[in-house]
């Protein structure tokens, strides 16, 4: 048993101290100038092949005899969780690459895990490699090749590319050319996607417009229509006009007898006729009504959706539904036309209950009354959005939540109780309800967190080796997973 333990320790402290020496900190990074002021990478972990590294080293050592701008090339397995882009403007500033008086420094770094590479330019290096270019070079020069696990010749190519611009100016503004266009190209190509989208968005709106229409076709129900002789009752030639407020007019010859019992003349009265096109049936219309109704919500959306062509539908859709509402019908006892009544009419012949639904705006009545023999009928048009419901007591829509109160507040220890109370507009039908109210959760209390920061120590060293340069973050990052 101790020996398995002591196994068990083996490894775990193998395999600790294995992750720890893969996982670099700014401090740890092996500063490679410090043996050989020559050399222009720092590859610990061997991620890069040989050749490529004496190609760029030899090219960067060059470059800095030339022009004096020091570039370093860094390739790492894995810096922990903090950004690449971080870790190098951290390293760039602990070596301070570039010579102190221009700033002309550039750190490359690579970072495994992450599957990232970082350009950090010193302040004096942002004018000859500005963001846009790092970022381009990045994308077009290193990524195809680190996709590939060719990091060597990734980072050749990259810096291959940096040499180029930074030897020629002219180089860049070619660069920014190619950029340019590319940007323009790419801008172009956006309007036209938006174009080809808009056309297509048209398409599918005119197309969703044929479909509804060719829906309605075929859902639409033929009413039956019939023409009725209407009597015009006129005192030498003028009509006779019959209250709004009464349900029903005197008839001629009730006229006649009213006026001989009164001994008094009424002067002689002519009938005559006129036609009207009217529902067959009374309900007919209503039950129409009803079936667009049923899918109106559905045009509502596709409304909402492809408003472009659907909002001329949806108000035509609308018309036509009011049509239907106010349509004239025929009395189904004296086949005369019913007459619908007026929001003050209607009350004599609707009941207390509809009264209230109407009164709540839960259904809306309309109440057709037959003038001539009396026959009525009801047909009621309920609101599409409406709290009320069939109350369980009178039967009426005219049931809903009308408090809602707590009777004992929660606290910290104790959860409460609320209560939620139910109420008929009609019939005062009253309901009550309880619930639970959850505790209080108070927040926890911060406390003061102290104690002692570590560092960890390696083979760098920062300063010394450079030329003293700093970076304020310019530079660009790109993945290649």
């Amino acid at each position: 048993m101790k020996r398995a333990r002591l196994f068990l320790s083996i490894v775990l402290l193998t395999v600790a101290t294995t992750v720890s020496a893969n996982t670099w900190t700014v401090e740890s990074v092996p500063n490679t100038r410090l043996s050989n002021i020559r050399s222009h990478t720092s590859d610990p972990d061997n991620l890069l092949d040989e050749a490529s590294k004496t190609q760029i080293d030899q090219m960067l050592a060059q470059l800095e005899d030339s022009t004096t701008a020091e570039i370093e090339v860094v390739a790492l397995k894995s810096v922990g969780d903090i950004y690449c882009k971080d870790f190098a403007t951290n390293l760039f500033n602990y070596w301070k690459i570039g010579k102190a008086s221009k700033d002309n420094g550039l750190l490359i770094l690579m970072v495994e895990d992450q599957g990232k590479i970082s350009f950090e330019t010193g302040y004096g290096m942002e004018g000859v490699l500005p963001d846009a270019i790092c970022m381009r070079i990045i994308h077009n020069d290193m990524l195809p090749l680190m996709k590939d696990n060719q990091y060597g010749k990734g980072m050749l190519k990259g810096v291959l590319a940096v040499i180029r611009v930074v030897k020629d100016p002219k180089v860049a503004d070619e660069i920014k050319e190619d950029m340019a266009a590319e940007e323009a190209a790419a801008h172009e190509a956006s309007i036209q996607k938006i174009r080809n989208i808009g056309l297509g968005y048209l398409a599918l709106s005119i197309l969703v417009l044929i479909l509804c229409l060719v829906a309605v076709n075929k859902k639409k129900t033929d009413i039956e229509v019939v023409q009725v002789d209407v009597p015009k009752k006129t005192h030498a030639g003028s009509p006779v006009k019959v209250s709004d407020d009464q349900p029903s007019a005197e008839t001629t010859e009730d006229a006649r007898i009213k006026a001989e019992e009164s001994s008094v003349s009424v002067p002689e009265l002519s009938v005559k006729t006129v036609q009207k096109r009217v529902a067959a049936s009374a309900l007919a219309p209503y039950e129409a009504y009803k079936a667009m109704h049923s899918a109106q919500s559905g045009y509502t959306v596709l409304t909402v959706l492809f408003p472009l062509t659907m909002i001329f539908f949806y108000l035509w859709y609308k018309s036509r539904m009011r049509r239907l509402r106010t349509m004239q019908r025929a009395c189904p006892v004296c086949h005369q036309p019913l007459k619908r009544m007026s929001e003050r009419q209607e009350d004599a012949y609707l009941s207390a209950g509809q009264q209230s639904e109407e009164m709540v705006g839960s259904i809306d009545y309309d109440a057709w009354v037959c003038m001539a023999c009396g026959h009525h009928e009801f047909l009621p048009y309920g609101k599409s959005f409406t709290r009320y419901q069939v109350c369980p007591s009178c039967g009426y829509k005219t049931y809903a939540q009308s408090k809602d109160r707590i009777v004992i507040p929660p606290t910290p220890l104790s959860p409460g109780k609320g209560e939620r109370i139910y109420s008929c507009a009609n019939c005062d039908y009253e309901f009550r309800k309880t619930y639970i109210i959850p505790m209080i959760i108070l927040p926890p209390r911060g406390g003061n967190r102290g104690g002692f920061g570590g560092g960890d120590f390696g083979g760098g060293f920062g300063g010394g080796s450079f030329g003293g340069g700093m970076s304020g973050g310019g530079g660009a990052t790109g993945g290649w997973r």
